[in-house]
């Protein structure tokens, strides 16, 4: 009896253990995979020491539990397709209706796949192909699918098929966006400190790709010739700009996901906010610009880190927010399809984590927050997807395209006075 009760329990606490990641890890705000994907490895591990050996273990054996399990793997290879190519459809988060249409389809499909094509595989029968029959037919279904996406990536993406007015748009090359980013700030960032003897008012810009779309904004606007600007580069991957000593160890391994799975950027990040810190650097500085694509569990080290430079700077220091929606520009306008009504459309995209981020750090003392949300979207019905003449402003989610940092220098660069 007394075993019976144990193993029982063994039981309950696997079955606690696998359904409690579901419902409350929340992969922004904890490390997964880890030290938390033990726990549903070790639920996982208790069901089945326990399960022959208890009564709870029946309700998972009953046929429909078993049914699920035996076509998991179909429904593992289908769930996917279907959400991604329904995302194309509904554009907007599946509300719950369209949600279940998705799961119903999914079963459907799966139960398709699996007795249609993983069943049949797995049984012993004759071939009703011989060898090269087989390999033939493997060789026309690969043509059939290579050939159209192949023609589809020649063509970046068969644009043809959208209207002119999007095409224009689609014809943005990334790769001299991205270029774009970084070439002034990789330029600022060499500089060893400010100018001598020189009566322009010393910047100091500390940051990630989000300080480089910044000084962009400075660039397009003139100010970058009329102020002393000095940048210090951090990788998004190192989260902050300051990290105490005491914390570094539970911040770079336990803490900040980039770093765990890429420990090879711990010195380098450290080396970076070392860099940045500089006591010279801040004595002399009479601005200082922080800029992240901020990190949702790492807010609180970024407001730390900004207090201990304002501890050691007299320079006012404006803290930037995030600005980025869920969507690029071009992926915004192309789910559309036109672009009359497109900043009504946008405000589908907005990103929930830049606004939680954003009123955590308006919250920082000391410093003036430029809340960058307030011009992206500006309204409620409106958010920025294309400049006045129908430029992309965004080449990706966060960074801003040669047109949008001109577009948004006009709005906040008088903010940073």
């Amino acid at each position: 009896m007394r075993n019976k009760k144990i193993n029982g329990l063994v039981y309950l606490t696997g079955m606690i253990s696998i359904l409690y990641p579901i419902f409350y890890f929340d992969i922004k705000s904890i490390v997964f995979p880890g030290f938390y994907a033990l726990i549903p490895c070790v639920g996982t591990m208790l069901l089945i020491i326990s399960g022959d050996k208890t009564k709870f273990s029946e309700v998972l054996a009953h046929r429909l539990p078993n049914y699920i399990g035996e076509i998991s793997y179909s429904l593992y290879l289908v769930h996917w397709p279907v959400y991604v190519l329904s995302s194309y459809i509904i554009v907007f988060t599946p509300d719950t209706n369209q949600i279940c249409w998705m799961l119903a389809l999914t079963v459907v499909l799966s139960i398709l796949l699996y007795h249609c094509i993983e069943k049949p595989f797995r049984s012993v029968h004759k071939a009703r192909l011989s060898g090269p029959s087989f390999s033939l037919a493997c060789t026309l279904a690969a043509i059939v699918i290579i050939v159209p996406s192949a023609s589809s990536w020649a063509n970046n993406g068969w644009e043809w098929r959208l209207p002119e007015e999007i095409r224009m748009i689609n014809q943005l090359d990334k790769k001299d966006a991205f270029d774009y980013t970084w070439v002034e700030q990789r330029a600022l960032a060499q500089k060893s400190g400010f100018e001598k003897n020189s009566n322009k008012t010393k910047v100091l810009v500390i940051g990630d790709s989000q300080s480089a779309d910044l000084i962009n904004m400075m660039q397009e606007s003139g100010l970058i010739e009329k102020e002393d600007v000095v940048a210090r580069t951090i990788y998004f991957d190192c989260g902050s700009n300051f990290v105490e000593d005491n914390e570094s160890e539970k911040y770079f391994t336990k803490l900040n996901a980039r770093t765990i799975a890429k420990p090879e950027l711990i010195p380098i990040c450290k080396s970076q906010m070392q860099e940045a810190m500089n006591p010279d650097l801040l004595r002399q500085a009479d601005k200082v610009y922080i800029a992240f694509l901020y990190q949702p569990n790492l807010v609180d080290y970024v407001i730390h880190g900004v207090e201990k430079l304002h501890s050691m700077t007299d320079a006012k220091i404006f803290l930037i927010g995030r600005k980025n929606l869920s969507k690029s520009s071009i992926e915004i306008v192309n789910s559309f399809n036109r672009i009359v009504g497109v900043e009504r459309f946008a405000t589908q995209f907005r990103d929930e984590d830049t606004y939680s981020i954003n009123k955590q750090l308006a919250a920082a003392p000391g410093v003036k927050f430029i809340n960058m949300m307030n011009y992206i979207c500006p309204k409620k019905d409106k958010c920025l997807a294309l400049t006045d003449d129908n430029k992309p402003v965004f080449y990706d989610p966060p960074h801003l395209t040669k047109f949008g940092a001109k577009y948004l220098a006009e709005k906040i660069m008088p903010q940073l006075q």
